[in-house]
């Protein structure tokens, strides 16, 4: 069959995260995806020719939701930027002519061989791949690049209210969450019911509801990932993740997976996480519930 070109975006602005080197990394060992990272940070050192940095910043952003969309949105939550990850394929249609699939992915997740788990038979039956088992992951979702699909998001009755809300961040992309902030305890009652009846008629949202009402939409959950979190809900404790030349192994399962997600442990002050410059070319990284070791 032609070859399928498939391009994964990445939007993020402020300072890159340190994992952000280790994902470039990862990305040049899957030279059939390509990876666009929109952000207003310099480009990185030594990029792999399949990783493109597009210069963009917040402003530009929220002037390109206005134009695609008609809405006027300020990202002051940066976690916001979920959100409109199931808008990306509209948004940035002009950057997406030559690809048959468009994604998302995060910047703070190391691949391995993606192809091992997006094969050209599944690009070819599905219209949407979730690296998920049962439902659409937030960090890797693959869909078709077609006019109805790129627009699914604007299905959802509400989705204008979900875009436009500033200070509440849905997961509009996957299951729904709902993080309040704590300051509006002593908001007036009138209010307090506005919000509980918006948190509501958000449950009933999000993509995932979007895509199985539409019987035309092929679907494939695909379990592939694994984080700390899915790790710390099994009440599995010592685990250790190897990405050995661009493949990347459960070595306390033995069993391949498609790539690793930082959840929390990038956040924790305590966690190892050493400096990938760009003159190195590691072989060997380990993760482990302490640390990245790089060899």
């Amino acid at each position: 069959m032609p070859t399928i070109k498939i391009k994964l975006i990445v939007v993020y602005f402020g300072p890159l995260p340190i994992l952000a080197r280790y994902f470039i990394y990862s990305c040049k060992y899957n030279p059939d995806f390509t990876f666009v990272i929109f952000t207003d940070q310099p480009a990185p050192d030594s990029l792999p020719p399949n990783v493109k940095v597009i210069p963009y910043s917040k402003p530009k952003f929220e002037e390109l939701v206005k134009i695609k969309t008609g809405l006027h949105i300020r990202l002051l939550n940066p976690y916001k930027i979920c959100d409109f990850k199931p808008t990306f394929g509209h948004l940035f249609e002009d950057f997406l002519t030559d690809a048959d699939f468009w994604g998302y992915c995060d910047l703070d997740m190391i691949f391995g061989t993606i192809a091992d788990f997006i094969t050209p038979e599944c690009l070819e039956n599905y219209d949407v791949i979730s690296s998920r088992k049962n439902s659409l992951a937030g960090n890797f979702t693959l869909f078709r690049n077609t006019g109805d699909i790129n627009k699914l998001y604007q299905k959802a009755l509400c989705w204008k209210l979900i875009l436009s809300n500033t200070f509440y961040h849905h997961s509009f992309p996957e299951r729904f969450k709902f993080s309040p902030i704590r300051k509006v305890r002593g908001i007036q009652k009138p209010v307090r019911l506005l919000v509980r009846w918006c948190i509501t008629l958000f449950k009933k949202q999000d993509l995932n509801t979007l895509i199985k009402r539409n019987p035309k939409i092929k679907t494939a959950f695909i379990n592939s990932l694994l984080s700390d979190e899915i790790l710390k809900n099994q009440q599995i404790v010592c685990w250790e993740i190897r990405w050995k030349e661009g493949k990347m192994l459960d070595y306390t399962t033995n069993r391949e997976i498609m790539y690793f997600h930082f959840y929390r442990l990038k956040n924790d002050p305590a966690y190892q996480i050493p400096t990938i410059k760009a003159s190195m070319s590691p072989q060997l990284i380990i993760i482990s519930p302490s640390s990245v070791c790089i060899k």
